[in-house]
């Protein structure tokens, strides 16, 4: 089953072809643009080059078209089904205001939750030379995808192993809310998806580290692409610091 990927980024969703239709604003001797299309066909190359494939795409662009968002599920060629996959998001503007951007993250395919761990994330604003400099950061970033992925799946079959108790589920919760990674407006649905999860398949195995990790992602998944990846981050970090500590595995 694959996800039916979604951005969450308040702009308007867009197929390849308009894409390739934004307009590119010309070079300055200080601004180096480089085009949606560019960025996208670019990391797409560099997963086919490792034997990877492009399985569920999402892009986004803003009003003006000069602010890109996109979301690419990828996974080895002989991969076989499961229940999560890994995901690529990207970002790219012609503003001056922002870098062009890659993360790796997870997504959950039983309810398109998305994670992002932040094990790479690779940002390069349209300056000298970027044309040069991106494509080859972006080439080393993909190369290491396979080790991230198999980092990721480790990380899910602790989750799956290790039980949390309802006092220790809210203690993460409020931990959560003082570092800002969730806001008081989401607490509720934290506590909603972990008393009773809106996907039993989370339910399965009882009062664990990976039904709390998707309820935090549920909560979190209503927030721009971006957005989530930053809070991902920091989650990510949290989480992990807390399970270890009560950790029955």
């Amino acid at each position: 089953m694959k996800s039916n990927l979604c951005l969450h980024c308040g702009a308007f969703a867009v197929d390849r072809e308009a894409l390739a239709r934004a307009q590119t604003p010309e070079e300055t001797d200080t601004f180096k643009p480089i085009s949606h299309r560019q960025l996208f066909e670019g990391v797409v190359s560099s997963v086919e080059g490792i034997g990877w494939r492009v399985v569920g795409e999402s892009h986004a662009l803003n009003e003006a078209t000069d602010k890109y968002f996109g979301l690419l599920q990828v996974e080895p060629n002989d991969e076989e089904d499961g229940d999560h996959g890994f995901v690529i998001g990207l970002r790219n503007a012609h503003n001056r205001r922002m870098a062009a951007g890659l993360t790796f993250g997870s997504v959950v395919f039983v309810c398109d939750n998305m994670a992002f761990s932040g094990t790479i994330t690779v940002f390069r604003k349209h300056t000298k030379h970027l044309h040069e400099d991106l494509p080859e950061r972006v080439r080393r970033a993909v190369e290491a995808l396979p080790a991230v992925s198999e980092a990721i799946n480790q990380r899910f079959v602790g989750y799956r192993q290790s039980e949390i108790s309802d006092v220790n589920a809210h203690d993460i919760i409020i931990r959560a809310l003082d570092e800002g990674v969730i806001g008081t407006n989401q607490i509720p649905v934290v506590l909603q998806e972990w008393r009773t999860p809106r996907h039993p398949e989370f339910a399965d195995d009882g009062k664990t580290a990976w039904r709390l990790f998707n309820a935090f992602t549920e909560a979190l998944k209503e927030t721009s692409i971006w957005n989530t990846a930053n809070r991902g981050i920091a989650f990510q970090a949290l989480f992990d610091r807390c399970v270890s500590n009560y950790k029955n595995w």
